[in-house]
Protein backbone atom coordinates (compact mmCIF):
# COMPACT_ATOMS: atom_id res chain seq x y z
CA UNK A 1 0.00 0.00 0.00
CA UNK A 2 3.10 2.46 1.30
CA UNK A 3 4.87 1.50 -1.61
CA UNK A 4 1.73 2.39 -4.58
CA UNK A 5 1.47 5.62 -2.79
CA UNK A 6 5.07 6.67 -3.42
CA UNK A 7 4.25 5.80 -6.73
CA UNK A 8 1.17 7.91 -6.98
CA UNK A 9 3.01 10.75 -5.22
CA UNK A 10 5.86 10.39 -8.08
CA UNK A 11 3.72 9.99 -10.62
CA UNK A 12 1.62 13.22 -9.82
CA UNK A 13 5.20 15.01 -9.24
CA UNK A 14 6.52 14.30 -12.70
CA UNK A 15 3.13 15.32 -14.48
CA UNK A 16 3.47 18.18 -12.07
CA UNK A 17 6.71 18.96 -13.87
CA UNK A 18 5.41 18.09 -16.78
CA UNK A 19 3.06 20.56 -16.75
CA UNK A 20 5.65 23.22 -15.52
CA UNK A 21 7.94 22.75 -18.47
CA UNK A 22 4.37 23.38 -20.64
CA UNK A 23 3.78 26.26 -19.53
CA UNK A 24 7.05 28.04 -19.50
CA UNK A 25 7.52 26.30 -22.97
CA UNK A 26 3.93 28.79 -24.06
CA UNK A 27 5.55 32.08 -21.81
CA UNK A 28 8.92 31.63 -23.91
CA UNK A 29 6.36 30.82 -26.97
CA UNK A 30 4.52 33.66 -26.49
CA UNK A 31 7.38 36.43 -25.71
CA UNK A 32 9.07 35.15 -28.87
CA UNK A 33 5.86 35.40 -30.99
CA UNK A 34 5.34 39.25 -29.27
CA UNK A 35 8.29 40.19 -29.89
CA UNK A 36 8.12 38.98 -33.45
CA UNK A 37 4.94 40.61 -33.94
CA UNK A 38 6.08 43.82 -32.64
CA UNK A 39 8.84 43.98 -34.64
CA UNK A 40 6.83 43.14 -37.50
CA UNK A 41 4.79 46.19 -36.55
CA UNK A 42 7.44 48.73 -36.08
CA UNK A 43 8.88 47.62 -39.69
CA UNK A 44 5.55 47.91 -41.00
CA UNK A 45 5.12 51.49 -38.69
CA UNK A 46 8.55 52.82 -40.37
CA UNK A 47 8.11 51.35 -43.77
CA UNK A 48 4.80 53.09 -43.76
CA UNK A 49 6.30 56.41 -42.23
CA UNK A 50 9.42 56.09 -44.75
CA UNK A 51 6.56 55.91 -47.85
CA UNK A 52 4.90 59.13 -46.56
CA UNK A 53 8.11 60.95 -46.02
CA UNK A 54 9.15 59.82 -49.64
CA UNK A 55 5.86 60.76 -50.90
CA UNK A 56 6.28 64.25 -48.98
CA UNK A 57 9.06 64.47 -50.47
CA UNK A 58 7.71 64.34 -54.24
CA UNK A 59 5.20 66.28 -53.63
CA UNK A 60 6.68 69.55 -52.16
CA UNK A 61 9.30 69.02 -55.07
CA UNK A 62 6.67 69.61 -57.16
CA UNK A 63 5.24 72.30 -55.07
CA UNK A 64 8.72 73.89 -55.22
CA UNK A 65 9.33 73.54 -58.69
CA UNK A 66 5.97 75.45 -59.64
CA UNK A 67 6.97 78.39 -57.19
CA UNK A 68 10.93 79.44 -58.48
CA UNK A 69 11.16 82.43 -60.76
CA UNK A 70 15.04 83.12 -60.36
CA UNK A 71 17.56 81.69 -57.87
CA UNK A 72 21.55 82.24 -57.20
CA UNK A 73 23.36 78.43 -56.18
CA UNK A 74 27.13 78.64 -54.97
CA UNK A 75 28.49 74.78 -55.20
CA UNK A 76 31.48 72.61 -55.23
CA UNK A 77 31.91 69.68 -57.03
CA UNK A 78 34.62 66.79 -56.43
CA UNK A 79 35.32 63.85 -58.58
CA UNK A 80 37.41 61.72 -57.38
CA UNK A 81 39.81 59.01 -59.32
CA UNK A 82 43.87 58.63 -59.91
CA UNK A 83 44.74 61.18 -62.34
CA UNK A 84 41.21 61.99 -63.97
CA UNK A 85 41.49 57.99 -64.80
CA UNK A 86 37.89 56.39 -64.44
CA UNK A 87 38.24 53.52 -66.53
CA UNK A 88 40.18 51.30 -64.60
CA UNK A 89 38.32 50.04 -61.40
CA UNK A 90 40.64 49.35 -59.23
CA UNK A 91 41.64 53.11 -59.07
CA UNK A 92 38.12 54.33 -58.41
CA UNK A 93 37.26 56.22 -54.94
CA UNK A 94 41.51 57.18 -54.89
CA UNK A 95 41.79 59.93 -53.04
CA UNK A 96 43.20 62.79 -55.40
CA UNK A 97 40.01 64.92 -57.03
CA UNK A 98 39.28 67.23 -59.35
CA UNK A 99 37.34 69.66 -57.82
CA UNK A 100 35.25 72.55 -59.10
CA UNK A 101 33.86 75.79 -57.76
CA UNK A 102 30.62 76.71 -59.43
CA UNK A 103 28.12 80.09 -59.42
CA UNK A 104 24.82 79.78 -61.23
CA UNK A 105 22.40 82.59 -61.71
CA UNK A 106 19.13 81.61 -63.45
CA UNK A 107 16.04 83.80 -64.17
CA UNK A 108 13.52 82.41 -65.92
CA UNK A 109 12.47 80.86 -68.92
CA UNK A 110 15.61 81.26 -70.40
CA UNK A 111 18.29 83.60 -68.97
CA UNK A 112 21.51 81.71 -67.04
CA UNK A 113 24.89 82.31 -66.08
CA UNK A 114 27.55 80.25 -65.18
CA UNK A 115 30.78 80.85 -63.70
CA UNK A 116 33.11 77.57 -63.56
CA UNK A 117 36.74 77.24 -61.87
CA UNK A 118 38.49 74.24 -61.82
CA UNK A 119 41.51 72.72 -60.14
CA UNK A 120 42.86 69.58 -59.01
CA UNK A 121 45.37 68.65 -62.57
CA UNK A 122 48.13 70.32 -61.83
CA UNK A 123 50.31 67.45 -61.17
CA UNK A 124 49.16 66.49 -65.04
CA UNK A 125 50.33 69.95 -65.92
CA UNK A 126 47.26 71.69 -66.43
CA UNK A 127 46.93 74.91 -64.90
CA UNK A 128 43.36 75.82 -62.74
CA UNK A 129 40.57 77.00 -65.86
CA UNK A 130 37.93 79.64 -65.64
CA UNK A 131 34.55 79.75 -67.87
CA UNK A 132 31.63 82.09 -67.77
CA UNK A 133 28.79 81.03 -69.78
CA UNK A 134 26.01 83.20 -70.82
CA UNK A 135 22.81 82.46 -72.16
CA UNK A 136 19.84 85.13 -72.97
CA UNK A 137 16.97 83.82 -75.33
CA UNK A 138 18.89 82.36 -77.95
CA UNK A 139 22.07 83.86 -77.52
CA UNK A 140 24.66 82.10 -75.74
CA UNK A 141 28.23 83.00 -75.06
CA UNK A 142 31.25 80.97 -73.79
CA UNK A 143 33.97 83.23 -72.49
CA UNK A 144 37.43 81.13 -70.97
CA UNK A 145 40.87 82.79 -70.85
CA UNK A 146 41.82 81.85 -74.32
CA UNK A 147 38.75 82.51 -76.18
CA UNK A 148 35.36 82.79 -76.88
CA UNK A 149 32.36 81.29 -78.92
CA UNK A 150 29.36 83.39 -79.84
CA UNK A 151 26.25 81.03 -80.73
CA UNK A 152 23.53 83.19 -82.54
CA UNK A 153 20.09 81.77 -82.87
CA UNK A 154 20.33 78.77 -80.64
CA UNK A 155 16.97 76.62 -81.39
CA UNK A 156 15.71 74.53 -78.80
CA UNK A 157 16.81 70.73 -78.35
CA UNK A 158 20.31 72.17 -79.74
CA UNK A 159 23.65 71.18 -78.11
CA UNK A 160 24.00 74.11 -75.71
CA UNK A 161 20.14 75.68 -75.62
CA UNK A 162 18.65 73.85 -72.36
CA UNK A 163 21.20 71.25 -72.50
CA UNK A 164 24.13 74.13 -71.31
CA UNK A 165 26.84 72.49 -68.67
CA UNK A 166 24.92 73.50 -65.50
CA UNK A 167 26.18 72.34 -62.77
CA UNK A 168 23.23 72.65 -60.77
CA UNK A 169 20.03 73.29 -62.23
CA UNK A 170 17.06 73.53 -59.53
CA UNK A 171 14.28 72.64 -62.22
CA UNK A 172 16.12 69.64 -63.18
CA UNK A 173 16.96 68.40 -59.88
CA UNK A 174 13.14 68.97 -58.30
CA UNK A 175 12.07 67.18 -61.78
CA UNK A 176 14.53 63.91 -60.88
CA UNK A 177 12.76 63.75 -57.15
CA UNK A 178 8.82 64.27 -58.66
CA UNK A 179 9.70 60.84 -61.53
CA UNK A 180 11.75 59.23 -58.69
CA UNK A 181 9.55 56.19 -57.04
CA UNK A 182 12.43 53.98 -55.56
CA UNK A 183 14.07 56.21 -52.69
CA UNK A 184 14.83 54.85 -49.16
CA UNK A 185 14.83 57.54 -46.22
CA UNK A 186 18.52 56.88 -44.09
CA UNK A 187 17.95 59.26 -41.80
CA UNK A 188 17.54 62.89 -40.80
CA UNK A 189 21.06 65.39 -41.13
CA UNK A 190 21.41 68.65 -40.73
CA UNK A 191 22.81 70.16 -43.75
CA UNK A 192 24.73 73.79 -43.95
CA UNK A 193 21.61 75.06 -45.64
CA UNK A 194 19.32 74.03 -43.38
CA UNK A 195 17.64 70.63 -42.32
CA UNK A 196 17.65 67.65 -44.72
CA UNK A 197 16.15 63.89 -44.87
CA UNK A 198 19.32 61.86 -46.04
CA UNK A 199 18.03 59.48 -48.82
CA UNK A 200 19.29 57.04 -50.90
CA UNK A 201 18.58 56.26 -54.52
CA UNK A 202 19.52 52.96 -56.54
CA UNK A 203 20.02 53.03 -60.17
CA UNK A 204 19.06 49.16 -61.58
CA UNK A 205 21.93 48.49 -64.29
CA UNK A 206 25.08 46.64 -65.55
CA UNK A 207 26.03 44.29 -62.98
CA UNK A 208 28.82 43.16 -64.36
CA UNK A 209 32.04 43.78 -62.72
CA UNK A 210 33.79 45.64 -64.96
CA UNK A 211 30.85 47.83 -65.24
CA UNK A 212 31.51 52.01 -64.46
CA UNK A 213 28.03 53.01 -64.45
CA UNK A 214 26.84 54.69 -61.14
CA UNK A 215 24.54 52.20 -59.07
CA UNK A 216 23.98 54.12 -55.92
CA UNK A 217 23.07 57.97 -55.30
CA UNK A 218 23.07 59.67 -51.60
CA UNK A 219 21.14 63.11 -51.41
CA UNK A 220 20.21 65.36 -48.78
CA UNK A 221 16.84 66.94 -49.49
CA UNK A 222 15.87 70.27 -47.81
CA UNK A 223 12.86 69.51 -45.31
CA UNK A 224 11.27 72.76 -46.35
CA UNK A 225 11.82 72.79 -50.31
CA UNK A 226 12.56 69.39 -51.71
CA UNK A 227 15.71 71.13 -52.61
CA UNK A 228 19.50 68.95 -53.44
CA UNK A 229 21.71 70.25 -50.63
CA UNK A 230 24.17 67.65 -50.96
CA UNK A 231 24.75 64.38 -53.54
CA UNK A 232 27.33 61.91 -53.22
CA UNK A 233 27.34 59.04 -56.48
CA UNK A 234 29.50 55.39 -55.98
CA UNK A 235 30.13 52.93 -58.26
CA UNK A 236 30.67 49.39 -56.48
CA UNK A 237 30.48 51.08 -53.11
CA UNK A 238 33.04 53.70 -53.93
CA UNK A 239 32.45 57.09 -53.88
CA UNK A 240 33.21 58.75 -57.67
CA UNK A 241 31.80 62.32 -57.01
CA UNK A 242 30.02 64.66 -54.61
CA UNK A 243 28.46 67.43 -55.39
CA UNK A 244 27.75 69.98 -52.22
CA UNK A 245 25.78 73.66 -52.08
CA UNK A 246 27.85 75.77 -50.26
CA UNK A 247 24.69 78.42 -50.62
CA UNK A 248 21.41 79.44 -52.54
CA UNK A 249 18.73 81.93 -52.73
CA UNK A 250 15.52 81.80 -54.73
CA UNK A 251 13.23 84.23 -56.35
CA UNK A 252 15.74 87.18 -55.87
CA UNK A 253 16.15 90.39 -58.31
CA UNK A 254 18.40 89.67 -60.96
CA UNK A 255 18.74 92.85 -63.48
CA UNK A 256 18.19 92.03 -66.89
CA UNK A 257 21.45 93.56 -67.69
CA UNK A 258 23.06 90.88 -65.94
CA UNK A 259 22.88 88.09 -68.95
CA UNK A 260 23.86 90.85 -71.23
CA UNK A 261 26.01 89.58 -73.73
CA UNK A 262 29.27 91.52 -74.35
CA UNK A 263 32.13 90.30 -76.87
CA UNK A 264 35.67 91.48 -75.84
CA UNK A 265 38.10 92.41 -78.47
CA UNK A 266 41.30 90.78 -77.00
CA UNK A 267 40.59 87.12 -77.47
CA UNK A 268 39.58 84.95 -81.03
CA UNK A 269 36.42 84.87 -81.70
CA UNK A 270 34.17 81.97 -83.07
CA UNK A 271 31.15 83.19 -84.44
CA UNK A 272 28.20 79.97 -85.17
CA UNK A 273 24.66 80.49 -86.33
CA UNK A 274 22.54 77.62 -84.78
CA UNK A 275 19.92 78.64 -87.71
CA UNK A 276 16.73 78.91 -85.83
CA UNK A 277 14.20 81.43 -87.68
CA UNK A 278 10.94 82.44 -86.38
CA UNK A 279 8.16 81.11 -88.09
CA UNK A 280 3.91 81.83 -88.05
CA UNK A 281 2.47 78.57 -87.53
CA UNK A 282 0.05 78.93 -90.33
CA UNK A 283 3.46 78.58 -93.12
CA UNK A 284 4.71 76.07 -91.30
CA UNK A 285 3.62 73.85 -94.34
CA UNK A 286 4.66 75.52 -97.04
CA UNK A 287 8.06 75.86 -95.21
CA UNK A 288 9.27 72.63 -93.32
CA UNK A 289 7.07 70.55 -96.15
CA UNK A 290 4.01 68.93 -92.82
CA UNK A 291 1.05 70.39 -91.04
CA UNK A 292 2.02 70.61 -87.99
CA UNK A 293 0.20 69.26 -84.34
CA UNK A 294 -0.16 70.54 -81.06
CA UNK A 295 -1.09 69.67 -77.36
CA UNK A 296 -4.70 70.53 -76.16
CA UNK A 297 -3.24 70.43 -72.97
CA UNK A 298 -0.46 72.28 -71.01
CA UNK A 299 0.02 72.51 -67.37
CA UNK A 300 -1.18 75.56 -65.58
CA UNK A 301 0.46 78.74 -66.11
CA UNK A 302 1.66 77.74 -69.56
CA UNK A 303 1.19 79.95 -72.89
CA UNK A 304 2.45 79.91 -76.50
CA UNK A 305 5.77 81.89 -76.52
CA UNK A 306 7.22 81.79 -79.96
CA UNK A 307 7.35 79.48 -82.96
CA UNK A 308 10.15 78.66 -85.51
CA UNK A 309 12.01 76.62 -87.61
CA UNK A 310 15.70 75.26 -88.65
CA UNK A 311 16.96 76.81 -91.87
CA UNK A 312 19.29 73.94 -93.48
CA UNK A 313 20.41 76.01 -95.48
CA UNK A 314 23.56 77.94 -93.65
CA UNK A 315 25.17 74.25 -93.58
CA UNK A 316 25.01 73.91 -96.84
CA UNK A 317 21.83 71.62 -97.40
CA UNK A 318 19.34 72.57 -99.70
CA UNK A 319 15.43 72.95 -99.50
CA UNK A 320 14.91 70.45 -101.83
CA UNK A 321 16.81 67.81 -100.71
CA UNK A 322 16.21 64.12 -101.64
CA UNK A 323 15.15 62.08 -98.64
CA UNK A 324 18.05 59.89 -98.65
CA UNK A 325 20.42 62.51 -98.25
CA UNK A 326 18.48 64.32 -95.72
CA UNK A 327 19.04 64.74 -92.14
CA UNK A 328 17.42 62.87 -89.31
CA UNK A 329 15.43 65.79 -88.33
CA UNK A 330 14.90 67.86 -91.66
CA UNK A 331 13.45 71.27 -91.69
CA UNK A 332 12.16 70.83 -88.25
CA UNK A 333 9.14 73.14 -86.62
CA UNK A 334 9.49 74.16 -83.35
CA UNK A 335 6.77 75.51 -80.75
CA UNK A 336 7.64 76.61 -77.37
CA UNK A 337 5.26 77.41 -74.65
CA UNK A 338 6.23 79.01 -71.15
CA UNK A 339 5.13 80.27 -67.45
CA UNK A 340 8.07 83.01 -66.65
CA UNK A 341 10.16 80.34 -65.08
CA UNK A 342 10.81 77.27 -67.53
CA UNK A 343 9.98 76.42 -70.89
CA UNK A 344 8.04 73.71 -72.79
CA UNK A 345 9.55 72.88 -75.76
CA UNK A 346 8.30 70.58 -78.97
CA UNK A 347 9.98 69.83 -82.07
CA UNK A 348 7.87 68.25 -84.79
CA UNK A 349 9.17 67.28 -88.11
CA UNK A 350 7.79 65.21 -91.18
CA UNK A 351 8.78 61.51 -90.71
CA UNK A 352 11.29 60.16 -93.47
CA UNK A 353 10.66 56.55 -93.81
CA UNK A 354 13.99 56.07 -95.73
CA UNK A 355 15.69 55.45 -92.57
CA UNK A 356 13.26 52.75 -91.93
CA UNK A 357 15.10 50.59 -93.92
CA UNK A 358 15.48 46.69 -94.51
CA UNK A 359 13.27 43.92 -94.25
CA UNK A 360 10.13 45.34 -91.82
CA UNK A 361 8.32 42.13 -90.93
CA UNK A 362 11.92 41.08 -89.88
CA UNK A 363 12.47 44.06 -87.62
CA UNK A 364 10.50 44.88 -84.64
CA UNK A 365 8.07 48.31 -85.29
CA UNK A 366 9.80 50.04 -81.86
CA UNK A 367 13.45 49.60 -83.28
CA UNK A 368 12.37 51.22 -86.68
CA UNK A 369 10.47 53.92 -84.50
CA UNK A 370 13.75 54.58 -81.72
CA UNK A 371 15.86 55.08 -85.20
CA UNK A 372 13.12 57.40 -86.81
CA UNK A 373 13.09 59.61 -83.50
CA UNK A 374 16.91 59.07 -83.01
CA UNK A 375 16.01 57.94 -79.60
CA UNK A 376 20.06 57.80 -77.77
CA UNK A 377 21.39 55.94 -80.92
CA UNK A 378 24.81 56.01 -79.00
CA UNK A 379 22.94 54.00 -76.15
CA UNK A 380 24.41 56.24 -72.98
CA UNK A 381 21.16 57.07 -71.53
CA UNK A 382 18.70 55.14 -69.96
CA UNK A 383 15.33 54.71 -72.29
CA UNK A 384 11.77 53.74 -70.60
CA UNK A 385 9.36 52.65 -73.29
CA UNK A 386 5.53 54.23 -72.55
CA UNK A 387 2.11 52.58 -74.01
CA UNK A 388 0.06 56.01 -74.89
CA UNK A 389 -3.25 55.63 -74.73
CA UNK A 390 -4.77 55.30 -78.16
CA UNK A 391 -1.98 52.57 -78.82
CA UNK A 392 0.97 54.85 -80.02
CA UNK A 393 4.53 54.08 -78.31
CA UNK A 394 6.71 57.12 -76.47
CA UNK A 395 9.99 57.03 -75.37
CA UNK A 396 11.07 58.75 -72.75
CA UNK A 397 14.93 59.41 -71.90
CA UNK A 398 15.26 60.36 -68.41
CA UNK A 399 19.06 62.35 -69.14
CA UNK A 400 17.83 64.87 -71.62
CA UNK A 401 13.95 65.32 -70.11
CA UNK A 402 12.44 64.40 -73.36
CA UNK A 403 9.33 62.59 -74.57
CA UNK A 404 9.57 61.28 -78.29
CA UNK A 405 6.78 59.79 -80.42
CA UNK A 406 4.92 59.46 -84.12
CA UNK A 407 1.66 60.78 -84.34
CA UNK A 408 0.64 60.06 -88.16
CA UNK A 409 2.95 60.97 -90.33
CA UNK A 410 4.44 63.65 -87.95
CA UNK A 411 7.73 63.12 -85.69
CA UNK A 412 7.21 64.68 -82.42
CA UNK A 413 9.74 65.70 -79.11
CA UNK A 414 8.45 67.32 -75.89
CA UNK A 415 11.23 68.71 -73.71
CA UNK A 416 10.42 70.34 -70.17
CA UNK A 417 11.82 69.93 -67.17
CA UNK A 418 8.13 68.21 -65.45
CA UNK A 419 7.04 65.36 -64.22
CA UNK A 420 7.13 62.43 -66.83
CA UNK A 421 2.89 61.79 -65.95
CA UNK A 422 2.71 65.61 -66.88
CA UNK A 423 4.59 64.99 -70.42
CA UNK A 424 2.64 61.81 -70.95
CA UNK A 425 -0.64 64.16 -70.51
CA UNK A 426 0.87 66.64 -72.63
CA UNK A 427 1.64 63.81 -75.32
CA UNK A 428 -1.86 61.87 -75.50
CA UNK A 429 -3.37 65.27 -76.26
CA UNK A 430 -2.21 66.04 -79.58
CA UNK A 431 -4.16 66.91 -82.24
CA UNK A 432 -4.01 68.34 -85.67
CA UNK A 433 -4.21 72.40 -85.63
Amino acid sequence: MRASNEKNSKHKNYRGEQHKQKLLIAFFVCIVCAFMLGSIAYILVVDDNNKAIASGIRKNAFSTMKEIRSYHVVLKEESYSEKDNISKPEVLGNSSALSTLSEVWFKGPNRYRINTKSSGMEELEIAQSEVTITQNGRTILIYSQESEVIIYNSPPFDDLYGNLYCPYDIAGELNALCNEDEISIVGEEKHSCGEAYKVEKKIEGDKSVSSNSVDREILWVAKDSSLCLKKEKYIRGKLISSLDILSYELNIDIPEDFFSIEVGNDKHIEERDGRYRELNIEKANETCGFNPIAPGYLPEGYCLSSTGWRDPRPAGIPLDCPPEYQPLWFKPMYITYDNGFSEINICEAKKNDFYAVGDKRKIDKRQIERGLLDVDMSGENEVWEIRLRGGNNAYYNADTITLSFIYSDVKVRIKAKLPLEELIKIAESFKPL
